[in-house]
């Protein structure tokens, strides 16, 4: 079939239809210029352009293209925002519009005013979705973030909240304590004696999760801080009764260089657990706590040590086994383990 024929326009549209084709003709020489990096010639050409037609807000986001190519960012700024004016005024495309805001916050972002920026990139994705506008929004925004975490670092200040919050612990004031702790480390992200001293006020709440999460965070912080062994220790038994886990804090603290005082506690702190586990031995054997025992991968690798095995199977038929075995520090420790975890009983 052949073709319909375009319709006849108006002579109002024809004027418009003529308007728009000598205008787009002038941004077709600005284009070619741009492309040369002839940047006068280029702006020389999209004036023309709008001059002919003056509702076409895309000559004047051409225009910021040019500033922004010269590196005349608040020119650049200029021209976008009186295209976004016009490209409002005369209806102009959503698409069209987003496209420009996007410009927008680029020209911002190179004066290094990103929060100006991101509100530029969020209307640009009000008027239209644009990979490009939701991108830099998001890593503008992490860097912002960034940037305001490293201005707001001040050791002094933590020093300030770590005071805090200790008087606040010897006033059992527990949930402030816990917030002065909080701010210490927000000031001083390297502050191992916060999560510390946050780890014992979360245990006197009984918040255990919390407690050993800090735990473990200073133990990762500060490898040799003798203390937090014994803090987690105490947790592991007392709070939680996963004495293989307070028993291995214990046994790697012992590990960590201790004074006497510290080599006292870690001491009288294992003696307490042992005494437990001992005290277990003679009660009902509780399935679930050796099921959550056997979940932990430092226990299921003791399991299968062929040596410990092999002393497992001969303590069966012969108790005097495990005495014998015991002689040897590493394998005493590994069965330590197993008892503290219910997995292995005497007596």
């Amino acid at each position: 079939p052949e073709p319909e024929p375009e319709p006849e326009l108006s002579a109002d549209e024809k004027k418009k239809k003529e308007v728009r084709e000598k205008a787009d003709a002038e941004k077709a020489k600005g284009n070619a210029f741009y492309k040369q990096k002839k940047f006068e010639d280029a702006l020389t050409s999209y004036d023309k352009a709008f001059e002919i037609d003056s509702t076409n807000c895309l000559y004047l986001s051409n225009k910021a293209s040019v500033y922004m190519a010269m590196k005349k960012y608040e020119k650049a700024i200029e021209m976008c925002t009186e295209a976004i004016k016009v490209g409002n005024a005369h209806n102009a495309a959503y698409k069209d519009k987003s496209k420009i805001y996007t410009k927008l916050g680029k020209c911002q972002s190179k004066m290094k005013e990103y929060a100006k920026a991101c509100d530029s990139w969020q209307k640009a994705l009000d008027e239209h979705p644009s990979n490009e506008a939701e991108r830099l929004l998001r890593q503008t925004k992490d860097y912002i973030a960034k940037i305001e975490k490293k201005s707001y670092i001040d050791p002094e200040k933590a020093e300030e909240h770590m005071a805090k919050g200790r008087q606040l612990a010897s006033e059992k004031k527990w949930r402030d304590a816990i917030d002065e702790f909080t701010e210490a480390l927000k000031r001083d992200p390297k502050n191992f004696k916060a999560l510390s001293n946050r780890a014992f006020i979360y245990s006197k709440i009984m918040d255990w999760n919390n407690a050993i999460d800090d735990c473990e965070k200073c133990m990762a912080m500060a490898p040799d801080f003798v203390k937090i062994y014994i803090r987690k220790g105490r947790i592991e038994m007392f709070g939680l009764r996963r004495y293989h886990k307070a028993l291995k804090a214990v046994n790697t603290g012992m590990e960590k260089n201790p004074n006497e005082k510290e080599l006292k506690e870690l001491k009288d702190l294992k003696r307490e657990i042992m005494m437990a586990v001992q005290r277990g031995n003679y009660g009902e054997v509780d399935q679930r706590r050796i099921d959550e025992a056997q979940k932990d991968p430092e226990i299921r690798s003791i399991m299968s040590d062929p040596i410990i095995q092999q002393v497992l199977n001969q303590m069966k038929s012969d108790p005097a086994a495990g005495q014998r075995a015991l002689q040897d520090p590493q394998i005493a420790n590994k069965l330590e383990m197993l008892m503290a975890a219910g997995v292995l009983r005497t007596g």
